[in-house]
């Protein structure tokens, strides 16, 4: 975490550079300490090394999150359910399922077909070097398409055709299909084919009693979550039955919440977990081990919310690794390299699942489980907008509060924004509280276009927190504020 001071000693006069990056110091005991404390929301801090630097020179700022932008509206009015970006046939097809009851999938505008049930996601791999695409539903049913109609998968001996319930996505490994059933069960294709099964192809994940809830690719390895256990499994080459057998060394006694719980993250997979102790927490794969990247205020966000609000997702952005948990209480983002954790706030979620190009402008592209708009929305580094869907979000930092060690009056005489100036107008309006966040001063504006975005007479306080917020469609970056002081005496 950085190092800065919140409260720097001030002398009897003096100018002050408060830091916008501070170590976490969020209250998390109960609902009547929400909103209070350093929050940052659709911004992100962002750490910068100097490489030049023998020393651990860093510097901080906080950055607004990009907006998503309309990319296409295959079909208007509707609700997405999932997407795939169809990278394996080299075309990167944006691959989408829409519908609230029976899902219609598009390639792009263009229409695959409708399937039973609301397609719950998509996934894509290469049969014998042809590029084949596939997706389970809600009516526990699975099809697969090479282009253009769907197709259900009827033998007799898929899972859900002999008595199972499947769960989560399918993984491909060494040409098998793998998907999971709700009692644990691993269950594989024949080598080679989408189409077709054998009944007794299947390996249980079962250490402990436990309930299916998916499986996930790590890198040669599958991991089969359960409610309560993670379990690893490796293409051992037996035969007959599974080729699979289990990594012994690998195990944890904590599940995920969810089939929709857990994401890749390029070379790892994130998560949210639960456990027969209760409590939820979020972790990333290290190795066989899993790390834990939550702290006390997010695991007790998580607490208050529903299971089935749960939706886990990733993407990179403007160069930082995403891992993004939308709950029935909020968004909470965490950011791999810097190891900290934000807020994402709209009118609509527009991110519960995201799917990106490998080639070109490294687009990420989105659908929104709740938005009726029935559009695809997009990230493009090309071209960043900073509004959700062509509607203003706000931008808002809130500061811890700040005393200068010491509870003595001080008197700020003027306030200056440090960030990187703009072409345009770009408002931030300022606001403080002396009263531990209960009522804050009316906003007062400055514009970071100006050259020196400032303040006068901001009156006397003995703890100060701030915020600042920006609605504008322009991008912004702050480094601190600096504060001119004269301390009292009393």
């Amino acid at each position: 975490m950085p190092n800065n001071k919140t409260n720097t000693t001030l002398m009897t006069e003096d100018i002050v550079r408060l830091p916008l990056v501070s170590p976490n110091n969020i209250r998390n005991l109960d609902s009547s300490q929400a909103n209070k404390d350093k929050r940052f929301i659709n911004c992100f801090a962002e750490k910068i090394r100097n490489p030049l630097s023998s020393s651990a020179n860093v510097q901080y700022y906080v950055t607004k999150r990009p907006g998503f932008a309309t990319h296409t509206t295959p079909e208007a009015t509707s609700v997405a359910s999932a997407i795939c970006v169809w990278s394996v046939n080299d075309t990167d097809a944006v691959i989408t399922a829409f519908g609230a009851t029976n899902s219609t999938l598009y390639t792009g505008t263009t229409e695959l077909g409708t399937v039973t049930g609301v397609s719950t996601f998509i996934n894509q791999t290469l049969v014998a070097g042809t590029a084949n695409i596939v997706t389970t539903t809600t009516s526990n049913k699975a099809y697969y398409s090479t282009g253009g109609t769907f197709t259900e998968i009827t033998d007799g001996d898929f899972p859900s055709n002999a008595g199972r319930t499947i769960t989560g996505p399918f993984v491909f490994v060494d040409g098998y299909a793998f998907i999971m059933d709700t009692s644990g069960r691993i269950y594989n294709s024949d080598l080679n084919s989408i189409a077709n099964w054998t009944a007794d192809s299947y390996i249980a994940a079962n250490i402990y009693p436990d309930t299916g809830v998916g499986l996930a690719r790590y890198k040669n390895m599958i991991v089969a979550f359960g409610k309560e256990t993670v379990e690893f499994f490796y293409n051992a080459g037996n035969t007959p039955g599974s080729p699979l057998s289990r990594y012994e060394s690998g195990f944890v006694h904590f599940g995920c919440v969810s089939q929709y719980g857990f994401a890749q993250i390029e070379d790892t997979i994130g998560w949210v977990s639960a456990s027969d102790k209760s409590g939820l927490g979020v972790f990333l794969l290290d190795g066989v081990q899993p790390k834990k990247v939550s702290n006390p205020y997010i695991e007790s966000q998580l607490a208050t919310s529903t299971t089935a609000g749960i939706f886990v997702t990733a993407g990179k952005i403007v160069g930082k690794t995403f891992l993004i948990v939308t709950s029935s209480v909020g968004t909470f983002v965490y950011v791999v390299e810097d190891d900290m954790w934000h807020e994402w706030s709209s009118t609509t979620v527009l991110w519960h699942h995201m799917s990106g190009t490998t080639a070109g402008a490294r687009k990420l592209y989105s659908v929104s489980r709740t938005s009726t708009s029935g559009k695809v929305f997009v990230i493009n580094p090309a071209s960043l907008t900073y509004q959700d869907n062509a509607a203003a979000y706000t931008m808002t930092l809130q500061t811890a509060k700040f005393d200068g060690d010491t509870v003595n009056y001080k008197f700020q005489n003027k306030l200056s924004v440090i960030g990187d100036k703009t072409a345009s107008a770009n408002a931030v309006s300022v606001s403080w509280s002396d009263d531990d966040y209960q009522t804050w001063s009316t906003a007062r504006t400055i514009d970071l276009a100006n050259n020196d975005p400032y303040l006068m007479n901001g009156g006397k306080f003995r703890r100060r927190a701030y915020k600042l917020t920006n609605a504008v469609n322009n991008p912004v970056r702050l480094e601190a504020i600096e504060l001119q002081l004269k301390q009292g005496i009393h």
